[in-house]
């Protein structure tokens, strides 16, 4: 995952499929949220392209917002939360709409979030054959239906930012963020499949 086509961007070229590294400028997590049925400790973002023409800026974004303190290289515990904000469309700063839609950061051309709490099931014991890719299942608990993410940073070391939501009870949550950009996806991390 890359933030951008321009070289001074673009994260190390050797970062192996077992980095869990973030950015070069060493981006630390920081979270802040109420409204949540925990408490966030860590954060890690993905970009990637969601056409094949990579000259043109990333657009597809994803934020883990995680009850643990490392989500780009640390192992996903069992049975923790997770805040998940999918996103297509978007390349900058800007603020856009969540939406609760059947795909994942919307199907639209006009930049838009889906957000799922969830929660994590350590599935890195279970036998080759039937143990998910990744080492770990998610079960969603809340969609949340209405709201609006503001991203005020987008670039490769990090992304930065706040949401307002609401789930479909009325529920409303908070939150502002700083999520180093993780440069490759480690099996076992909330990056690797989401």
């Amino acid at each position: 995952p890359v933030a951008d086509a321009s070289a001074s961007d673009a994260p190390p070229s050797d970062a192996g499929p077992g980095d869990g590294a973030a950015g070069d400028g060493g981006a630390s997590a920081s979270v802040t949220a109420s409204g949540l049925s925990f408490a966030p400790l860590g954060a890690g973002a993905r970009r990637a392209w969601s056409q094949p023409d990579t000259t043109k800026p990333a657009d597809v974004l994803d934020v883990a917002l995680t009850a643990w303190g490392d989500a780009c290289s640390g192992r996903v515990p069992g049975e923790q939360k997770a805040l998940l904000l999918y996103a297509r469309a978007v390349t900058g700063p800007g603020t856009y709409p969540i939406k609760d839609t059947v795909v994942l950061g919307g199907d639209g051309a006009v930049g838009q979030f889906s957000m799922l709490e969830e929660s994590t099931f350590d599935r890195s014991g279970w036998p080759d054959d039937v143990r998910p890719a990744c080492g770990y299942d998610l079960a969603t608990h809340t969609r949340w239906v209405d709201g609006s993410v503001t991203i005020v940073r987008l670039d490769a070391e990090a992304v930065e930012g706040s949401l307002e939501a609401r789930d479909a009870a009325g529920r409303v949550a908070r939150a502002t963020f700083r999520a180093p950009v993780c440069l490759s996806r480690k099996p076992g991390t909330i990056g690797c499949g989401s």
